[in-house]
């Protein structure tokens, strides 16, 4: 087994691009948010999906997931 998996982040939170990102074997989706999101970002406060489906933060990332990051709530609307 791979002490690393490559994750692919697609980041709505302001800079709307896609990083491929190399992270540890057996990390959690809450982990991978809380570590690649930004300062301040909760995950309560997104719709995370993985492969298009919404996930939970226990959610143990596996190799070429796609993780999309968009803000529950837009502000100002």
């Amino acid at each position: 087994m791979a002490d690393q998996i490559s994750v692919l982040f697609l980041n709505s939170n302001g800079e709307g691009v896609a990083t491929r990102v190399s992270v540890s074997n057996g990390m959690t989706l809450g982990e991978f948010i809380a570590a690649h999101a930004g300062h301040g970002v909760r995950f309560e406060d997104y719709q995370v999906s993985v492969n298009r489906d919404i996930e939970e933060r226990s959610y143990v990332l596996q190799d070429g997931d796609r993780v999309s990051l968009l803000p529950s709530k837009v502000t100002g609307a």
